[in-house]
């Protein structure tokens, strides 16, 4: 997982939205990213750093643990800092 910084979203109206890009990661080949928009987490395919695509049914599974995970890590540096 690697973090960055910002991913511009165009929603169904044709309106340029900034999400903050929470990780990226690999798996199965796929590149995937969540990212945050208006307090709510959004996954989605990563294709050539440019494109969004949709989430297969069967990839949510992995997308919820590895998100989890990140959550737990998260909590971990919080506790870490005080």
């Amino acid at each position: 997982m690697k973090n960055s910084n910002k991913i511009t979203i165009i929603d169904q109206n044709n309106n340029k939205l900034k999400a903050k890009i929470l990780f990226t990661f690999n798996e199965n080949g796929d590149d995937f990213v969540l990212y945050e928009l208006n307090e709510n987490v959004y996954a989605a395919k990563w294709k050539n750093k440019s494109e969004l695509k949709s989430i297969e049914k069967d990839e949510w599974k992995i997308i919820e643990k590895i998100y989890e995970d990140y959550i737990d890590s998260q909590e971990k540096v919080k506790e870490n800092d005080k």
